[in-house]
């Protein structure tokens, strides 16, 4: 009977931590694109993610991604530096919006014809 206690705690443990794991580190806002949602969660967007509050960014088409906080990860399990992580930005900081890039035909456009993501930055004029 010990055993099986021991056993079932195991298992019950394994399974809180792959839902951990599995939890994603952004929110897709806009219904219709969840099957971007593997393109997004292999982009690097930490330089993009706030320290204390959720921050949603856009893509030329329309569809919108909420990345949730560094706290937010910390909780969850993440292996996460918080204090790398800011919510202040410079007053003179204009979003970028990004873009999808979907690699087609014969010419490579990615290393492996990959799906990525791209920034498109705005220049300000001073």
């Amino acid at each position: 009977m010990k055993n099986i206690k021991f056993f079932l705690t195991i298992i019950l443990t394994l399974c809180l931590t792959q839902h951990i794991k599995s939890q994603s580190t952004f929110n897709i806002i806009t219904t219709g694109f969840e099957q971007y949602s593997p393109i997004i969660s292999n982009a690097n967007l930490e330089s993009y993610r706030l320290k204390t509050k959720r921050d949603t960014i856009t893509f030329v088409n329309g569809f919108k991604v909420e990345l949730l906080s560094a706290k937010e990860l910390a909780i969850m399990g993440k292996l996460i530096d918080i204090n790398t992580y800011s919510d202040y930005r410079d007053p003179d900081y204009v979003k970028p919006t990004f873009r999808l890039v979907i690699p087609s035909g014969s010419i490579p456009q990615a290393p492996g014809q990959q799906p990525y993501i791209i920034a498109l930055y705005t220049h300000k004029e001073k």
